[in-house]
C-alpha cells in the first residue's frame, strides 16, 4: 500500500504530501522494514531525518529556479516554438551517400566554373549556373582534374555542364548543397576528408574504407541539413517590421533593394547616426566596424533578437545546472506542477544547437562589453556611495563621492571595481576558466586576457599533441555544451545511428564525457580564437608566469617577457638603482642574427634552435655535402640532418645561449612607466643573457590572477599529501584504430547478437567494456622475456636498441655487447621474480575515442628498480650519459607496454567478441625486411627504401592499396619491402612520434596552500587552479572535477563584485575559499578512498613541515578571507571538514596508535618546536619585527622555538592535559610568551603583531587536537577503517561453517529429484504402461532423462560452488588462524613449559621476527632506508622484558612519529610489529611474576598439543585446494586425490577415520589418520584445555569446529558432485540407448539372466544397471540429507518448546518448524518409493522375485507425486507460514534466547587483551559473531527459515543490539 501511495504521488505546489507520506514511514513501516535490527532502524531513520530536511531545502531552491526561469520567458518559448516548428525531416542515407560521391566528384569541376574576372558562375544559393560561360572555362581544365566528372556525366563537356546544372538543381531542392556537404566533410579529420576525397576520385569508392566514410559524412550531413534549417528559420524571425524612426544603439537589418525590386539581406547592424544634410546612414558592424548605407537604396529593419533570447534561455539552464543541481536533480524541480512545463520546454531549448545561436551568443558577449553594467558617467554619481575611480591603466581607487566634489571628467567610475582577470595557462582549466568567466568579467567593466606558454595561438592550435584520454564530469558537460554550442554537439553528441561520437564518447547515465587533452584543447582554443577575434578579450602566447604564494606577486622569468610587459625592477625612474620597486615596460626584444646555409662552416660550433628540445642546442657542424647539414650535439648526444628547405634557425655560438626560443634575443629594452626628472620617459638596454633566467615580479594592476599551469614538477607551495607512486600512460593511433576498432565512427563494432548484448548494458559502446581493468604482473614479464626471445620481433627490438645508440656515438664506444642480450637475459631472473613481487595484480585504466586507444597503468616498483638497474649495467661508466639513460629506460617502458598490451588482448577484457576487434600494437618500429603484401588491414609502415613518409595499409592484395599520412591513396607492389612502424599516436605532422605517447612519472596528490591569495591592491584576488589547486590521482579519478569546480568558483566570483558589499566584505573571496577547500578534499578522496585505503594505490601521508607549513598557510587564508566575520561559529570546521580531519589524522595517527600515550606525547614534542619555527619564520618576513627594537624578542623567540623554554626561561612549566594531541599547549605558550614579552620588553605593538601570528599557530594545534580526537573516537567505536557502509555490516550466512548449513540443503532436493526422474525414466522401459510400444516406451524414458541434464547439471555446479566456500575458508584459516592457534597454546603454557621450547619454534617471537621482516621487505619496496631500526632490532633481547620495551618504546616514540612519518604503509607494518611484541611482552611479564612454577595438570597436554601443530600445520596445507577456478565452479590444479572421481573413497576414509579416532590414534600415533581426523583430534585437545582453563580457548575451539565442518562438508560436496556428474553421463547414456532401441525396434531394458547378449545388449545392460546405481546412490545420499534436515528441524521445535512464554513471532517459527518436518518427511517418502522402484526394477531384471512389471513405473509414478505434493507444501509454507512471520522475528530470537546469548559472548570475550590496540568496538563485534554462528550452529533456524529470514536472524544476534533484547535469562525447561 506505502508504495502504492509513493507511485500516485502527483506534481503539486509544495511538499505536504511527502512530508506525510514520510511520517507514515517513520512510523509503521521502519521497525519492520529492519527486522527490529538497531543497527539498521538507526541510519533508516536518520535518512528519515535527511529527507525531511531536504524537503525544506528544495523548497528554497524552488524558489531560486523559479526566479531564473521566469527571467528567460521570452527566451524559452521562441526556442519551444522554434523545435517544433523546424522540418527535422532529412533523406534516406542512401540519397545522402550518392550525393556526396557525386558533390566529390564534380568539386573540382564546380571550384573552375569562373569567368575571366574569377567570378564563380554557380550561385549556389538560387542553384544556377551561367551555362554559356561554363563550357569555355571547362575547355582550360586538364583531363586528371575533369576525369571524375566525365565518369558520372558523360564523355563531353556539355554533359558535364548539362548534368551540373542538373546536381545544382536538385542540391537546392533537397537542401543537400554543396556548402552543406563540404561543411559536413570538414567534420572529418583533415587525413580522413582527404582520404575519402582521393578514394572516390580515383574510383575506390565501393571500397570498405570508403563506404564507411561516405557514410559518417552522410550521417553528419544530417546534422548540417537540420541546423541550416534552425539558422533560416531563426533568420526569418528575427526580421521585423520596417523601422519608420531609428534609436541609437538598437540593431538593424539592412536590406538591400535591387535593380529588379528584390532585396538582399546584408546582415545586422548596431545604428549610430544619421546625416540630415545626406541619405547616409552610420552604423557599426559585428566586428566593431564603421559601416554606411545610403538610404534611398536599403531598407531598414527592426532586429527581433530571437537567437540571442533563446541562448540567454541556454544560459539559465546551464546555470541551474551548475548552482541548483547540488543537492537535488533537474527531474526534482520537474514535480513542482508550476514549474514542469517551463522546465521541460527549458530543456528542449538547451539542446538546440546551430549556427546562428553560436553567433548570437558572440553577439551577446559584444553587447555586454560595450555596456558595463558597473561603469558610471560622473554625472550620476550619488553624495555618500563608494566608486572606484580608474587613475591609470588597470588601476582603480576607491573613494566616497561627496557634493561638489571635484571630478575629473575624462576618467572612468564605476559602481564596484572592474574585476579585470588574467589566466595563466592554456590547457584545459586556462581555456575553460577563460570561456566561462568572461561574460561576468565583462560585465564588471574588466578585461580578460589568457596567457599561453605555448605557441599555440601562433600556429592555430597544431602544437597539441597530448593524446591521454580523460573522463569529464557532468559540471565540465553543463559548461562546455553551453560555451562550445556547435562545436559540442560535433565532438560529444553522436549523431542518428551513432553509438559514441566519433572524436569523444558520451557516458549519460554516468554523467561522463570522454576525448582526448589534444581534441578538447583544440576545440576550445577554436572557440577562445573566435571570441579573440571579436576583441573580447587579449591572448599573448609564449607567455608563461609563476606566483610568488610568499610574497603574493606574480612573477615571469626572464626568457618569458614579452613586449608590452610591466615589470618591478629595483631602479627608478631615472635609470638609478633603487631599494624600492618601480615599473618598467618591455618595449623592444633586440634579436640575434640568424646565420643562413651560406654561412656556414663544417667543423665550427653554433647555436641551433630544436623544437623538439624545445630550446637551443650548442651543436657542431659535422658536414655540408651538396646541401645537406649535419649537425651534432656532443653535450646531450643528439644528431640533426638538414637541407637548405628546412634549415633551422642557427646563432653564432654563445655558450651563454642556451634556454627555449627566446634566448635567441641579444638585448631588452625596458622603459620607465613614471617620468624621470627631466619630464621624460627613460629607456635603457639590457644584455638578454644577464636577466633570461632570472625571476621577474610582474606589474599586472589591480587584476585577479588565476594560475592554471597544471601538475607542478616541484614545488613549494603544494603539500603532498601521499606517497609517490609509479605510473605510465601509452596512446596509440592510426588507421587500424580508427576502421579496425571503430570504423570510423559510423558503425559500432562487431556484429550479431553476441556482440550486441552489451550494448543495451554497457556504458561505454567501444571495443573495451568497463575502463578499470586489474592485470596480473607475472605474465607481462614473462611476455617481455618471449618477445626479446622469439623472431621476428626480438629481432626488431635488437635492432631499436642498436639504433637508439647510434644516435649516442660518444658513448656507444664505451659500451660493450648487444643491448638486447642485456635486456634478454635480465628479464629471465626477473620472470621468475615477479610472481613474488609486492603487488602482484596492477590496476590498467583503458579508454578510447574514434581515433584514439589510450592504456594508463600503475607501476611495480621493482620493475622501476630493474629498469634503472639494467640501464645503468648496459650504460656502465660512459660519460655525459644522462639523455642516453633517460632514452633506454622509456624503451624499457614501451617494452612493457607492448607486453602488457599483449597480455591483455589476449584476455576477457573486452566487451563480447570485442577482443578480436583490438589488432596487435607495436610500440616500436621494426627493421625486419617484410613484403608488404604480407600485411594486414590497417597496418603502418615505412619503405625501406625511403623511410620518411610513414603509410598504412588500406587494401591487402596483389597490390596493396596504402595511405600516406596526408590522407593520399596510391597503389605498391605487393614485394615492396618495408619496415612496420610503430602504433603510437603522432605530432600534428602526422608523421614523427608524438613525445607523450608513450611515458612514466610518479603519482601522487598535490594540494596548494591556498585556495585564493588577496593580491595586496586588497579588492582582486589570485587563485591556483586545476591541477595547481588540487591534483588527483589518474587511475583512480581524470575528471579533471577540481578544475571545472575552480573554474565555476572563480565565475560566481567575479559575478558577485556586482554588489559592491561583496567586495568590501569579502565575502566572495571566503566563499571562493570555502568552495575550493571542499574540492580539493573531493579531488584527494578520489585516490585515497576514505582516508586509510587499505585497497588504496595511494594513502594520506606527507612530510610533517610541509603538513605544518600547510595548516599555517590555512589558518592565514581563514584571516584574509574573514571566516570569522562570514561564517561564524566553528570557523576551523568550515575550511576543514570532517574529511580533511581524517586525512590529517590518517597522516599522524596510524591505526592502533589512537590511544598511545607514548605516541602522543612524541607527536607533541616533536611537532611543537616545528610549530613556533614555522610561525617564527614568517614572523621574520614582516618589516616591523625587523626593526632594531625588536631584535631581543626575535632572538628569545628564535631560541626558545629552537631549544625549548629550559634554555631561555630556566623551566618548563606544566600545564593540565586531557591526554590529547596538544590540549594544553595554548595555556603554555601563553604563559611563557608573557614571560618571554617581559624579558625583551617588547612594546604593545609588538606583542600584538606576534599574537597575531601565535593565533594561527594556536588554531594549527587545535585543528591536530581534533584530528587526533576524531581518530581516537573512531578507534573506540570501530569505524576507523576504509571502505563502505557494507563493511560495517553483521557477516551473511555465508560466514556460517556447520553440518548441512542452509546452502547444502537445496542439494537433497537436487538429489532427490535426480533419483526420482532416473527411477521413471528407467522403469518406463520395464512397464507395460505402454501396451507394448517401443516407441512410446522410449519417448517417456527419453523426456524424463533429458529433464534429469540440467537437474544434474545444477547439483554440479551448485556443489561446486559449495565445495570452493568450504575450501576457501580452511585456506583462509590456514593463512590467518593457524599461528594464533600456535600463540595460543603457546602463551596458556606454564613459564617453565615455555622454556623447553627453542626460540626458532616460539611462535610470539616468530611473529616479531615475521613483521619485522615484513617492514624491512616493505621499506626496501618503498626505497625507505631501515638501518636504524635493523640496527635496533638487532640490539634487543627479546627475552627481556626491559630490552623489549625499551624497543616498544622506541617504535612509537621514534621510528612512526619521526623517522617514517609520511611513509603510510610503513606505519602500518611498524604498528603490526609492535602489536606482535606486546604480546610478546605480557608473556615475558607474565614469567617474571609467576617464576618457574610446577607445571599445572593440563600443561602436559597442552604442551603435547603445541608440539603437534607444526606437523598439524603442514597436514592441513598439503590437503587444501587453492587452485584458480573457471568457469564460476571449477577448480583448476587439484591434486589426483582431490579428484572427484576418488571422492566417494576419500569421503569414505575420512568417515572411518574419525569412526575410528582412538584406535587410529592408538595403533598409527596418527601416521595414517585423514587431515579430517587430525583436525578432529586437535580440536578435541583444544576444547578440552578450554573447559579446563576457563573457557580462554573458546575462539580457537569454536574455529577448530568450523574448520572440520568445512573440511567434512568440502568432501562431501565432492561425492556429491561425483554422484551428480555420473547421473548427468548416464542420462545422455539412458537417452541413446533409448534412440538406438527405437531405431532396432527392441526393448530397452537387458534382462540380466539373458543367455549369450549381444555387443548392444551388454551396452543396454550397461546402461540401464550403471543407470540404476547412481540413481540409487541420489536417492540415498538425498535420504540422508533429509534426515539429517530432519533431526536439526527437530531440534528447533524442541528449543521454542522449552522457553516459557515465547514472543508470537517465535511460536510461528515454531509451528513453521513443525511443518517443514512434516514436508521433510513427505520428501522421504518420495526418495524411498523411487529408492524401491529401482531396487524392484533390479529384482525383475535379474528374476530374483516375482512382481507385475508395472510396479517399477506405478512406484517411479508416485514417487513423482509426492515430490509434487512436497513442492507444493513448500509453496505454502513459504508463501503462508513463512510470510506470516513478523520481519521483527530476529529480534524476538534474540530477546527469547537472552541469557543464551549473554552467556556465550561473556566466554568469547575471555581472554582478551587489555593491552591490545586493537579497536574495542571491533573485538566486541568479532565476539558476537561468534556468539551468533556458534548459537545458530546448536538451533539450525536455517533449516526452518528460508535464507534471507534465517539471515535476519544471524544478523541480529551479530548485531550485538543487547539494548532492546529485554528480558530475563530464559533457559530450557528442565525435563
Amino acid at each position: 500500500p506505502f508504495i502504492t501511495k509513493l507511485m500516485n504521488i502527483r506534481p503539486g505546489v509544495n511538499m505536504n504530501v511527502a512530508n506525510e507520506l514520510l511520517n507514515e514511514l517513520n512510523t509503521t513501516i521502519v521497525d519492520n522494514v529492519c527486522g527490529g535490527i538497531f543497527s539498521r532502524i538507526e541510519p533508516f531513520q536518520r535518512w528519515i531525518t535527511q529527507m525531511r530536511v531536504a524537503n525544506e531545502l528544495i523548497m528554497t531552491e524552488k524558489d531560486k529556479v523559479v526566479t531564473i526561469v521566469s527571467s528567460v520567458t521570452s527566451g524559452i518559448e521562441s526556442g519551444y516554438k522554434l523545435a517544433k516548428t523546424v522540418d527535422w525531416v532529412v533523406p534516406d542515407d542512401d540519397v545522402m551517400v550518392r550525393s556526396i560521391i557525386q558533390h566529390i566528384k564534380l568539386d573540382a569541376v564546380k571550384k573552375k566554373l569562373r569567368n575571366h574576372n574569377g567570378e564563380r558562375l554557380i550561385d549556389e544559393e538560387n542553384g544556377t549556373l551561367d551555362a554559356n560561360q561554363a563550357g569555355s572555362a571547362l575547355q582550360d581544365m586538364d583531363q586528371e582534374e575533369i576525369g571524375p566528372a566525365m565518369k558520372i556525366a558523360g564523355g563531353s563537356i556539355s554533359s558535364i555542364v548539362s548534368f551540373v546544372q542538373k546536381d545544382l538543381s536538385k542540391r537546392q531542392k533537397t537542401g543537400m548543397t554543396d556548402h552543406l556537404v563540404k561543411r559536413a566533410m570538414n567534420a572529418l579529420r583533415p587525413r580522413d576528408k582527404r582520404f575519402l576525397i582521393e578514394l572516390v576520385n580515383k574510383g575506390h569508392e565501393e571500397i570498405r574504407a570508403a563506404k564507411l566514410l561516405s557514410r559518417r559524412v552522410g550521417t553528419l550531413l544530417k546534422r548540417e541539413m537540420r541546423r541550416a534549417r534552425l539558422d533560416a528559420r531563426i533568420k526569418e524571425l528575427s526580421r521585423g517590421s520596417v523601422a519608420t524612426e531609428m534609436i541609437e544603439d538598437e540593431w538593424y537589418i539592412v536590406d538591400r533593394t535591387e535593380d529588379d525590386g528584390s532585396t538582399t539581406e546584408l546582415g545586422s547592424f548596431q545604428f549610430r547616426t544619421r546625416r540630415s544634410s545626406t541619405s547616409d546612414v552610420l552604423f557599426i558592424n559585428r566586428s566593431g566596424k564603421e559601416d554606411r548605407f545610403d538610404a534611398n537604396s536599403h531598407v531598414f529593419r527592426k532586429f527581433i533578437p530571437i537567437g540571442e533570447a533563446i541562448v540567454r534561455a541556454q544560459k539559465a539552464f546551464m546555470v541551474i545546472e551548475l548552482d541548483l543541481l547540488k543537492r537535488f536533480a533537474y527531474a526534482a524541480y520537474m514535480e513542482f506542477s508550476d514549474l514542469r512545463d517551463d522546465l521541460l520546454k527549458l530543456q528542449t531549448v538547451s539542446g538546440i544547437n546551430c549556427y546562428a545561436l553560436d553567433e548570437a551568443r558572440l553577439n551577446g558577449l559584444v553587447h555586454i562589453k560595450s555596456h558595463s553594467s558597473t561603469q558610471i558617467s560622473w554625472k550620476d554619481l550619488q553624495p555618500g556611495h563608494n566608486y572606484f575611480i580608474e587613475v591609470k591603466p588597470y588601476k582603480y581607487e576607491l573613494f566616497e563621492y561627496a557634493e561638489g566634489m571635484d571630478l575629473d571628467n575624462r576618467k572612468r567610475y564605476f559602481k564596484t571595481a572592474p574585476q579585470n582577470m588574467i589566466v595563466v595557462g592554456g590547457g584545459p582549466t586556462g581555456l575553460l576558466t577563460t570561456l566561462h568567466s568572461l561574460e561576468n568579467c565583462l560585465r564588471s567593466g574588466g578585461t580578460m586576457k589568457l596567457y599561453e606558454a605555448r605557441d599555440a595561438f601562433e600556429k592555430a592550435g597544431g602544437t597539441y599533441e597530448r593524446a591521454q584520454v580523460v573522463r569529464l564530469d557532468s559540471r565540465w558537460v553543463r559548461m562546455l555544451r553551453y560555451h562550445l554550442g556547435t562545436l559540442f554537439e560535433d565532438v560529444w553528441i553522436p549523431a542518428t545511428e551513432e553509438t559514441d561520437s566519433h572524436l569523444g564518447n558520451t557516458l549519460p547515465t554516468q554523467g561522463f564525457i570522454e576525448i582526448t587533452i589534444k581534441d578538447m584543447e583544440a576545440i576550445m582554443h577554436l572557440e577562445v580564437s573566435k571570441l579573440w577575434s571579436r576583441d573580447l578579450l587579449e591572448i599573448y602566447a609564449r607567455s608563461s608566469a609563476n606566483f610568488d604564494y610568499k610574497k603574493n606577486v606574480m612573477t615571469k622569468q626572464g626568457n618569458a617577457l614579452k613586449e608590452r610587459d610591466l615589470v618591478k625592477r629595483r631602479v627608478d625612474p631615472n635609470g638609478e638603482p633603487s631599494e624600492e620597486f618601480h615599473t618598467w615596460e618591455v618595449v623592444q626584444l633586440i634579436g640575434n642574427k640568424t646565420l643562413s646555409p651560406d654561412d656556414m662552416t663544417p667543423g665550427r660550433s653554433y647555436n641551433v634552435f630544436s623544437r623538439d628540445q624545445g630550446g637551443l642546442l650548442t651543436m657542431e657542424l659535422v658536414s655540408a655535402d651538396e646541401g645537406v647539414f649535419d649537425f651534432r650535439s656532443t653535450d646531450e648526444g643528439l644528431t640533426i640532418q638538414v637541407t637548405r628547405s628546412n634549415f633551422p634557425s642557427v646563432y653564432a655560438y654563445d655558450p651563454k645561449a642556451k634556454g627555449n626560443a627566446r634566448s635567441s634575443f641579444k638585448t631588452i629594452v625596458f622603459q620607465s612607466v613614471d617620468l624621470n626628472r627631466e619630464g621624460k620617459l627613460t629607456r635603457y638596454e639590457v644584455e638578454f643573457a644577464s636577466i633570461m633566467n632570472e625571476s621577474h615580479i610582474m606589474d599586472v594592476g589591480q587584476t585577479n590572477i588565476a594560475f592554471a599551469s597544471g601538475k607542478p614538477a616541484v614545488t613549494k607551495e603544494h603539500l603532498t599529501a601521499c606517497p609517490y607512486e609509479p605510473y605510465g600512460v601509452s596512446c596509440i593511433q592510426g588507421i587500424k584504430i580508427s576502421m579496425g576498432m571503430h570504423n570510423f565512427g559510423e558503425t559500432r563494432f562487431g556484429t550479431g547478437l553476441v556482440s550486441d548484448f552489451r550494448s543495451q548494458t554497457e556504458q561505454n559502446t567501444r571495443v573495451v567494456g568497463d575502463f578499470t581493468k586489474s592485470v596480473i604482473t607475472a605474465p607481462i614479464v614473462k611476455e617481455m622475456l618471449s618477445i626479446m626471445s622469439n623472431k621476428p620481433r626480438a629481432g626488431d627490438w635488437y635492432a631499436h636498441f642498436r639504433v637508439i645508440l647510434d644516435r649516442f656515438p660518444e658513448q656507444k664506444k664505451l659500451i660493450n655487447g648487444d643491448i638486447g642480450d642485456v635486456v634478454k637475459e635480465s628479464l629471465v631472473p626477473l620472470a621468475k621474480e615477479a610472481k613474488t613481487w609486492f603487488r602482484n595484480r596492477l590496476q590498467t585504466r583503458f579508454f578510447e575515442t574514434g581515433d584514439n586507444y589510450y592504456l594508463g597503468m600503475e607501476f611495480n616498483r621493482e620493475y622501476e628498480v630493474w629498469k634503472y638497474a639494467v640501464v645503468d649495467k648496459i650504460v656502465g661508466a660512459a660519460p655525459n650519459a644522462g639523455r642516453l639513460k633517460g632514452t633506454l629506460r622509456s624503451q624499457c617502458d614501451r617494452l612493457w607496454f607492448e607486453a602488457c598490451i599483449a597480455v591483455i588482448t589476449r584476455g576477457d577484457v573486452y566487451n563480447p567478441s570485442g577482443k578480436f576487434y583490438v589488432p596487435r600494437i607495436w610500440f616500436i618500429p621494426g627493421y625486419t625486411d617484410k613484403k608488404l603484401g604480407s600485411l594486414p588491414e590497417g597496418e603502418a609502415f615505412r619503405i625501406k627504401s625511403d623511410k620518411r613518409q610513414k603509410y598504412e595499409v588500406v587494401v591487402p592484395g596483389s597490390k596493396v592499396l596504402v595511405r600516406s599520412i596526408e590522407g593520399y591513396v596510391q597503389y605498391l607492389p605487393s614485394d615492396t619491402v618495408v619496415h612496420l612502424e610503430s602504433d603510437l599516436t603522432r605530432q600534428p605532422d602526422g608523421n614523427t612520434e608524438s613525445a607523450v605517447s608513450c611515458t612514466t612519472f610518479p603519482v601522487t596528490h598535490y594540494v596548494n596552500y591556498r585556495a585564493v591569495n588577496v593580491l595586496p591592491s586588497k579588492y582582486w584576488c589570485s587563485f591556483s587552479i586545476g591541477d595547481g589547486q588540487s591534483s588527483p590521482h589518474f587511475m583512480r579519478y581524470s575528471g579533471l572535477t577540481g578544475a571545472a569546480i575552480n573554474a565555476m568558483l572563480i565565475n560566481n566570483y567575479l559575478g558577485s563584485s556586482i554588489r559592491l558589499e561583496n567586495i568590501l566584505s569579502r565575502k566572495r573571496v571566503f566563499q571562493m575559499s570555502h568552495e575550493t577547500n571542499w574540492s580539493n578534499d573531493e579531488v584527494v578522496k578520489r585516490g585515497t578512498g576514505y582516508n586509510y585505503g587499505v585497497d588504496g594505490f595511494l594513502r594520506p601521508g606527507a612530510v610533517y613541515d610541509q603538513l605544518l607549513e600547510y595548516l599555517y598557510y590555512k589558518m592565514l587564508e581563514m584571516d584574509v578571507a574573514r571566516y570569522e566575520e562570514n561564517y561564524g561559529e566553528d570557523t576551523l570546521g568550515a575550511i576543514f571538514m570532517l574529511s580533511w580531519q581524517k586525512k590529517f589524522a590518517a597522516m599522524l595517527i596510524p591505526r592502533g596508535m589512537e590511544t598511545n600515550d607514548s605516541h602522543t606525547r612524541a607527536l607533541e614534542i616533536f611537532l611543537g618546536p616545528k610549530i613556533l619555527k614555522t610561525v617564527l619564520t614568517e614572523m621574520m618576513t614582516r618589516e616591523e619585527l625587523k626593526e632594531d627594537e625588536n631584535e631581543p624578542f626575535m632572538t628569545l623567540f628564535q631560541q626558545y622555538a629552537s631549544d625549548g623554554p629550559e634554555a631561555v626561561l630556566g623551566e618548563k612549566t606544566m600545564f593540565e592535559s586531557d591526554g590529547t594531541l596538544f590540549s594544553g599547549f595554548q595555556e603554555e605558550w601563553d604563559h611563557d610568551l608573557k614571560l618571554l614579552f617581559e624579558k625583551s620588553q617588547a612594546s604593545e605593538e609588538t606583542q600584538d603583531i606576534v599574537m597575531e601570528y601565535m593565533d594561527r599557530a594556536y588554531r594549527v594545534c587545535e585543528i591536530l587536537n581534533r584530528s587526533f580526537v576524531l581518530a581516537r573516537d573512531e578507534h573506540i567505536d570501530g569505524k576507523r577503517f576504509a571502505g563502505s557502509e557494507s563493511e560495517n555490516e553483521p557477516k551473511s550466512t555465508d560466514s556460517l561453517f556447520s553440518d548441512f548449513p542452509v546452502e547444502a540443503q537445496i542439494f537433497a532436493g537436487g538429489l532427490e529429484l535426480s533419483s526420482i526422474l532416473g527411477a521413471a525414466s528407467l522403469s518406463a522401459t520395464q512397464s507395460d504402461v505402454t501396451n507394448g510400444s517401443v516407441a512410446a516406451a522410449v519417448a517417456v524414458s527419453i523426456i524424463f532423462a533429458v529433464i534429469n541434464i540440467p537437474t544434474s547439471f545444477g547439483t554440479m555446479t551448485n556443489v561446486s560452488r559449495y565445495v570452493n566456500r568450504q575450501e576457501e575458508f580452511r585456506a583462509e584459516f590456514s593463512r590467518t588462524k593457524m599461528l594464533g592457534l600456535e600463540r595460543t597454546l603457546f602463551k596458556v603454557l606454564s613459564s617453565s613449559k615455555r622454556k623447553e621450547i627453542d626460540d626458532a619454534s616460539n611462535p610470539l617471537l616468530k611473529q616479531v621476527r615475521v613483521a619485522y621482516e615484513d617492514f624491512v621487505t616493505g621499506a626496501t619496496y618503498y626505497d625507505t632506508s631501515s638501518d636504524e631500526i635493523q640496527e635496533s632490532y638487532g640490539n634487543t633481547n627479546f627475552k627481556d622484558l626491559k630490552s623489549v620495551e625499551a624497543f616498544m618504546e622506541e617504535i612509537t616514540s621514534n621510528f612512526i612519529p619521526k623517522r617514517y612519518q609520511k611513509e603510510a604503509y610503513l606505519k602500518d607494518k611498524l604498528v603490526t610489529l609492535f602489536a606482535a611484541c606486546i604480546e610478546l611482552a605480557e608473556v615475558l611479564e607474565n614469567d617474571e611474576r609467576t617464576g618457574d612454577e610446577e607445571t599445572y595438570i593440563e600443561d602436559e597436554a597442552t604442551y603435547k598439543a603445541f608440539r603437534r601443530m607444526p606437523k598439524f600445520t603442514e597436514r592441513l596445507e598439503n590437503s587444501l585446494q587453492t587452485g584458480p577456478i573457471v568457469h564460476g565452479f571449477i577448480r583448476k590444479n587439484k591434486k589426483l586425490s582431490q579428484w572427484a572421481i576418488f571422492a566417494p573413497l576419500r569421503l569414505y576414509f575420512f568417515l572411518m577415520g574419525n569412526f575410528l579416532l582412538k584406535g587410529f590414534s592408538l595403533r598409527c600415533g596418527g601416521l595414517f589418520n585423514p587431515i579430517s581426523t587430525e583436525i578432529k583430534v586437535m580440536r578435541g585437545v583444544v576444547t578440552a584445555l578450554n573447559r579446563s582453563l576457563g573457557q580462554t580457548l573458546k575462539k580457537e575451539a569454536y574455529d577448530l569446529k568450523e574448520l572440520f565442518h568445512a573440511t567434512m562438508e568440502s568432501s562431501i560436496g565432492m561425492s556429491l558432485f561425483f554422484v551428480g556428474m555420473w547421473v548427468f553421463i548416464f542420462s545422455f547414456f539412458i537417452i541413446a540407448n533409448g534412440i538406438a532401441s527405437a531405431v532396432l525396434d527392441t526393448t530397452t531394458t537387458c534382462m540380466g539372466t539373458v543367455p549369450n547378449k549381444s555387443s548392444f545388449q551388454n551396452f543396454q545392460c550397461f546402461v540401464v544397471e550403471g543407470g540404476a546405481i547412481v540413481s540409487a546412490l541420489a536417492g540415498l545420499l538425498a535420504l540422508s540429507f533429509f534426515l539429517r534436515q530432519l533431526k536439526h528441524q527437530l531440534k528447533v521445535v524442541k528449543a521454542i518448546n522449552y522457553l516459557p512464554s515465547p514472543p508470537p513471532s517465535v511460536r510461528k517459527i515454531g509451528t513453521l518448524a513443525n511443518f517443514q518436518a512434516f514436508i521433510t518427511v513427505w520428501q522421504c517418502m518420495a526418495t524411498c518409493t523411487s529408492l524401491a522402484s529401482i531396487v524392484i526394477g533390479f529384482v525383475l531384471r535379474f528374476g530374483f522375485a516375482d512382481f507385475e512389471n508395472s510396479v517399477t513405473f506405478a512406484l517411479a509414478m508416485a514417487a513423482i507425486g509426492a515430490f509434487v505434493i512436497s513442492i507444493g507444501l513448500q509453496v505454502i509454507a513459504n508463501l503462508g507460514l513463512l510470510y506470516s512471520v513478523e520481519p521483527s522475528a530476529g529480534k524476538d530470537v534474540c530477546r527469547s534466547f537472552w541469557g543464551i546469548l549473554f552467556e556465550k559472548h561473556s566466554e568469547f570475550n575471555i581472554g582478551r587483551s587489555e593491552k591490545s590496540i586493537a579497536s574495542p568496538a571491533l573485538e566486541d563485534r568479532e565476539s558476537w559473531e561468534y556468539v551468533a554462528r556458534e548459537f545458530l550452529s546448536e538451533v539450525r533456524f536455517d533449516t526452518v527459515l528460508g535464507a534471507d529470514r534465517f539471515n535476519a536472524v544471524m544478523q541480529a544476534i551479530q548485531s550485538g543490539d543487547t539494548s532492546s533484547w529485554r528480558g530475563n535469562k530464559i533457559f530450557a525447561k528442565e525435563e
